[in-house]
């Protein structure tokens, strides 16, 4: 039988002979590969064809190997997938260690052992089974970005379950309400019990979580624990957006899936908006399961929840879930809004004259608002050329040095001065030096300052009054 599904190879020219080994085993069970050079055409360049070929496969089948973790192109091939949210399934092809790069561009991904050919081929048909917009990864309309669930599907009520295994499609469940719409969100406030929403706006450094209810509506009475009834292999995955841009909408989804229900897979999405920059993270072990088994209040693990799939389950990870509401539970998961954020000020003093010159004390003052730490803040005056800077003027007060300390010229400098690293919400910084100008002058002297972070820029200035 023809699969759906077509896997990119990803491997170094060094294991070129075990790299085709495994494509025609992947062939011969009915999956399409595209593994360079073969499917680059004659005459086309490799730097075009590679992304193409990723962004039109539906999984990224990544030989792992000592080879691959030196190759030019199997790192940047493996980044290019994870931007574009590929499932990403590293295949170890020896019993290398991971470098830096690749134990941190993998942190989140299970990894399949080259005797486990077996399981590749299962971890695919999975891959496989799920629906065809998926696999092959084109780009949607926007219509569907406003939809909140997915497929469309026979509902029932809670009067009138279902006479087979299926998921969150009774539509008035007393509890819940709609359970197609089993993705929401709320905000996390101390003390105080606020409400699951499918829209939210976030604000920058709170903190938020995830919930994702799951229920075979199977009909308890009739064949809930019959084998009709009993959805098998049932797993959960979730995503959120790692950044949110001003005013952009983001989606946080989540999809259950299992072997014999109908539909096999379905998907619910909840939208989240910021008016500031932030960045979404998973506070680590938040992660729980809500349940009335043995599995309440465990945690099912980051890396499966936010990777291939989190296997449910009532007393054990097993996959199996009956029919009925006791069976009934849901997932939960904390995020926390990290953002950026800094501010600036500068303020010059007259001290005195001497020789026609008036000399001024300039403070430039930094403070880091932001939850997140900045890293390698510079700061750079800029000087009219009527205006002389003091050198060997410059003294840095910060967290560390709260008396000051005397640091070198480079805030004159091209590159500007750099004055280290600053905790998120608690990191300070005064630069003070000295300038002098001429006192016979007719009209306002500026002076200002351009403070750059790895989260933008900002400048501000002021005048020497006479």
């Amino acid at each position: 039988m023809k699969n759906k599904l077509t896997a990119f190879i990803s491997y170094s020219s060094k294991d070129e002979e075990n790299a085709i080994e495994i494509r025609n085993l992947l062939v011969e069970k009915g999956f399409d590969c595209w593994m360079a050079p073969d499917s680059i055409p004659p005459g086309s360049d490799y730097a075009k064809e590679i992304p193409n070929g990723i962004e039109e496969s539906g999984a990224f089948l990544l030989l792992l190997s000592i080879n691959s973790q030196s190759s030019v192109w199997v790192p940047k091939e493996l980044c290019y997938a994870l931007e574009k949210r590929k499932i990403v399934i590293p295949f170890k092809m020896d019993n290398c260690e991971m470098t830096k790069q690749f134990s941190f561009l993998l942190s989140n991904v299970q990894m399949v052992n080259s005797c486990d050919s077996v399981d590749l081929l299962h971890i695919l048909k999975r891959i496989d089974e799920m629906p065809y917009e998926r696999s092959k990864s084109k780009t949607k309309p926007n219509t569907e970005e406003i939809q909140y669930y997915g497929p469309e599907r026979k509902t029932y009520s809670w009067v009138n379950r279902a006479q087979y295994a299926t998921f969150n499609s009774i539509i008035d469940n007393p509890e819940y309400g709609d359970e197609r719409y089993f993705v929401k969100i709320r905000e996390v406030i101390k003390g105080k019990s606020t409400d699951y929403d499918t829209n939210i706006i976030i604000r920058p450094g709170h903190k938020y979580e995830v919930s994702i209810f799951y229920h075979n509506n199977a009909d308890p009475k009739t064949v809930a624990k019959e084998a009709v009834g009993i959805a098998d292999g049932v797993a959960v995955r979730s995503s959120f957006p790692k950044k949110l841009n001003a005013n952009e909408q983001g989606v946080v989804s989540a999809y259950i899936n299992a072997s014999d229900t109908d539909p096999i897979e379905i998907w619910a999405k909840a939208f989240v908006k910021s008016e500031k920059e932030c960045y979404l993270r998973y506070i680590p072990g938040s992660a729980t399961i809500h349940n009335n088994g043995e599995l309440n209040g465990i945690c099912p693990g980051a890396d499966y929840l936010f990777g291939l799939g989190s296997m449910l389950g009532f007393n054990l990870f097993s996959g199996l879930m009956p029919g009925g509401y006791e069976y009934a539970g849901k997932i939960t998961y904390q995020l926390f809004a990290d953002f950026p954020d800094y501010e600036i000020s500068i303020k010059a003093t007259y001290i005195k004259s001497e020789y026609d010159n008036d000399i001024y004390s300039v403070k430039v003052s930094y403070e880091n608002v932001g939850s997140m730490d900045q890293l390698n803040v510079v700061v750079q005056a800029h000087l009219e050329t009527s205006v002389h800077y003091e050198t060997g003027s410059s003294i840095l007060n910060n967290n560390n040095n709260v008396d000051g300390k005397k640091v070198n010229d480079d805030i004159i400098s091209e590159q500007g001065m750099n004055i280290g690293n600053y905790a998120g919400g608690s990191g300070w910084a005064w630069l003070t030096f000295k300038v002098s100008v001429s006192s016979i002058r007719n009209e306002k002297t500026k002076i200002g300052v351009l403070v750059s972070t790895a989260d933008g820029n900002k400048s501000v200035y002021t005048y020497l009054e006479q």
